[in-house]
């Protein structure tokens, strides 16, 4: 007897990867800067592809459930590692 799941097929996605900064994506992986970010101030809630933080900017500690960002990257590696207060959910790199 076939399993239920045997014909369950990924659906196909309608771009490739990997995506140059500034283009829709899903996931971190779908960038080439390996950094999607959702921009919480938007109200479609669109996640872009965007360049890592540099030295001193604003910066993501951690992605969220599902493998994105919200608002900012993480730090390029030049640019250190990001530093935030406990009750912050930003950082700055350094």
């Amino acid at each position: 007897m076939a399993s239920p799941f045997s014909k369950i097929m990924q659906p196909k996605q309608n771009y490739t990867t990997p995506r140059e900064n500034g283009k829709q994506c899903k996931f971190n992986k779908d960038c080439q800067s390996e950094c999607c970010v959702v921009y919480s101030n938007m109200k479609s809630k669109m996640r872009v592809c965007t360049e890592k933080s540099k030295s001193t900017e604003k910066c993501s500690v951690g992605e969220l459930k599902g493998g994105y960002h919200d608002s900012f990257c993480p730090c390029e590696a030049s640019a250190g590692i990001c530093n935030r207060a406990t009750d912050e959910r930003h950082g700055y790199c350094s």
